[in-house]
Protein backbone atom coordinates (compact mmCIF):
# COMPACT_ATOMS: atom_id res chain seq x y z
CA UNK A 1 0.00 0.00 0.00
CA UNK A 2 3.31 2.47 0.75
CA UNK A 3 4.92 1.52 -2.18
CA UNK A 4 1.56 2.48 -3.94
CA UNK A 5 0.96 5.68 -2.37
CA UNK A 6 4.55 6.54 -3.70
CA UNK A 7 4.09 5.59 -7.00
CA UNK A 8 1.14 7.92 -7.22
CA UNK A 9 2.63 10.79 -5.38
CA UNK A 10 5.90 10.56 -7.75
CA UNK A 11 3.35 10.30 -10.56
CA UNK A 12 1.16 13.36 -9.83
CA UNK A 13 4.38 15.20 -9.04
CA UNK A 14 5.78 14.46 -12.33
CA UNK A 15 2.57 15.54 -14.21
CA UNK A 16 2.32 18.85 -12.02
CA UNK A 17 5.94 19.40 -12.54
CA UNK A 18 5.58 18.70 -16.34
CA UNK A 19 2.34 20.84 -16.91
CA UNK A 20 4.33 24.61 -17.42
CA UNK A 21 6.16 22.75 -20.05
CA UNK A 22 3.44 20.75 -21.75
CA UNK A 23 1.30 23.95 -21.79
CA UNK A 24 4.47 25.86 -23.02
CA UNK A 25 4.93 23.67 -26.05
CA UNK A 26 0.82 23.60 -26.63
CA UNK A 27 1.05 27.13 -26.89
CA UNK A 28 3.71 28.10 -27.94
CA UNK A 29 3.33 29.87 -30.98
CA UNK A 30 1.08 32.50 -29.21
CA UNK A 31 2.98 32.88 -26.14
CA UNK A 32 6.59 33.38 -28.50
CA UNK A 33 4.87 35.63 -30.77
CA UNK A 34 4.11 37.86 -27.55
CA UNK A 35 7.35 37.44 -25.88
CA UNK A 36 8.75 38.57 -29.73
CA UNK A 37 7.26 41.70 -29.71
CA UNK A 38 8.04 42.54 -26.35
CA UNK A 39 11.84 41.69 -26.54
CA UNK A 40 11.56 44.24 -29.85
CA UNK A 41 10.00 46.90 -27.47
CA UNK A 42 12.98 45.93 -25.32
CA UNK A 43 10.95 44.63 -22.42
CA UNK A 44 10.29 41.71 -20.44
CA UNK A 45 7.50 40.05 -18.90
CA UNK A 46 4.68 42.04 -17.70
CA UNK A 47 5.51 42.94 -14.20
CA UNK A 48 8.96 41.26 -14.46
CA UNK A 49 12.15 43.95 -14.24
CA UNK A 50 11.70 45.02 -17.73
CA UNK A 51 7.93 46.06 -17.15
CA UNK A 52 7.30 48.56 -20.08
CA UNK A 53 3.80 49.81 -18.08
CA UNK A 54 6.48 50.34 -14.94
CA UNK A 55 8.48 52.71 -17.03
CA UNK A 56 5.93 54.33 -18.70
CA UNK A 57 4.13 55.51 -15.30
CA UNK A 58 7.65 57.56 -14.63
CA UNK A 59 7.22 59.82 -17.78
CA UNK A 60 10.48 59.40 -19.22
CA UNK A 61 11.63 62.14 -21.52
CA UNK A 62 12.84 61.38 -25.09
CA UNK A 63 16.51 61.66 -24.00
CA UNK A 64 16.23 58.93 -21.23
CA UNK A 65 14.01 56.57 -23.55
CA UNK A 66 16.41 56.64 -26.00
CA UNK A 67 19.42 55.84 -23.53
CA UNK A 68 17.34 53.35 -21.73
CA UNK A 69 16.78 51.48 -25.25
CA UNK A 70 20.26 52.23 -25.69
CA UNK A 71 21.16 50.25 -22.54
CA UNK A 72 18.75 47.13 -23.24
CA UNK A 73 20.33 46.97 -26.95
CA UNK A 74 23.79 46.33 -25.61
CA UNK A 75 22.78 43.68 -23.11
CA UNK A 76 20.09 42.20 -25.57
CA UNK A 77 23.55 39.77 -27.18
CA UNK A 78 23.32 37.43 -23.46
CA UNK A 79 19.93 37.79 -23.30
CA UNK A 80 18.89 35.93 -26.58
CA UNK A 81 22.08 33.60 -25.69
CA UNK A 82 19.98 32.93 -23.10
CA UNK A 83 17.47 32.56 -24.25
CA UNK A 84 18.38 30.22 -26.85
CA UNK A 85 19.80 27.60 -24.15
CA UNK A 86 16.58 27.91 -21.96
CA UNK A 87 14.63 26.95 -24.95
CA UNK A 88 17.36 23.68 -25.40
CA UNK A 89 16.85 23.04 -22.20
CA UNK A 90 13.32 23.09 -22.10
CA UNK A 91 13.25 20.74 -25.27
CA UNK A 92 15.43 17.96 -23.36
CA UNK A 93 13.31 18.43 -20.36
CA UNK A 94 10.26 17.27 -22.54
CA UNK A 95 12.22 14.56 -24.47
CA UNK A 96 13.31 12.76 -21.24
CA UNK A 97 9.65 12.92 -19.17
CA UNK A 98 8.73 11.69 -22.83
CA UNK A 99 11.57 8.99 -22.76
CA UNK A 100 10.62 7.77 -19.48
CA UNK A 101 13.16 9.25 -17.12
CA UNK A 102 13.61 8.36 -13.54
CA UNK A 103 11.86 11.15 -11.18
CA UNK A 104 15.95 11.48 -10.03
CA UNK A 105 16.53 12.37 -13.39
CA UNK A 106 13.93 15.43 -14.09
CA UNK A 107 14.82 16.68 -10.72
CA UNK A 108 18.37 17.26 -11.72
CA UNK A 109 17.38 18.75 -14.83
CA UNK A 110 14.83 21.02 -12.49
CA UNK A 111 17.63 22.24 -10.44
CA UNK A 112 19.99 23.04 -13.78
CA UNK A 113 16.39 25.21 -15.08
CA UNK A 114 16.71 27.06 -11.62
CA UNK A 115 20.10 27.64 -12.01
CA UNK A 116 19.67 29.23 -15.58
CA UNK A 117 17.00 31.62 -14.17
CA UNK A 118 19.20 32.60 -11.51
CA UNK A 119 22.24 33.37 -14.11
CA UNK A 120 19.32 35.21 -16.10
CA UNK A 121 18.61 37.21 -13.67
CA UNK A 122 22.24 37.69 -12.32
CA UNK A 123 23.22 39.31 -15.74
CA UNK A 124 20.41 41.75 -15.77
CA UNK A 125 21.31 43.21 -12.52
CA UNK A 126 24.56 45.47 -14.61
CA UNK A 127 22.07 46.21 -17.10
CA UNK A 128 18.62 47.75 -14.65
CA UNK A 129 22.06 49.48 -12.56
CA UNK A 130 22.62 51.32 -15.53
CA UNK A 131 19.04 51.82 -16.38
CA UNK A 132 18.36 53.74 -12.87
CA UNK A 133 21.50 55.94 -13.37
CA UNK A 134 19.41 57.53 -15.99
CA UNK A 135 16.32 58.34 -14.14
CA UNK A 136 15.82 61.34 -11.90
CA UNK A 137 15.60 61.36 -8.22
CA UNK A 138 12.11 62.26 -8.42
CA UNK A 139 11.18 58.95 -11.28
CA UNK A 140 13.23 57.00 -8.52
CA UNK A 141 10.96 57.57 -6.10
CA UNK A 142 7.78 56.98 -7.97
CA UNK A 143 9.64 54.07 -9.08
CA UNK A 144 9.76 52.98 -5.26
CA UNK A 145 6.35 53.80 -4.57
CA UNK A 146 5.07 51.58 -7.07
CA UNK A 147 6.92 48.98 -6.15
CA UNK A 148 6.21 48.99 -2.31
Amino acid sequence: MNLKKSLLASTLAAILMSTPFLASAAGSDCHQNRHMSMQKAGFAHPGGLMDRDMFKALDLSRSQHKEIRSIIEKHRKGFADQREEMSDHKAEFMLALLDGADETTLNSMMSEKVQLIQNRMQQGIPMMQEIMTVLTDEQKDKLRQRLQ
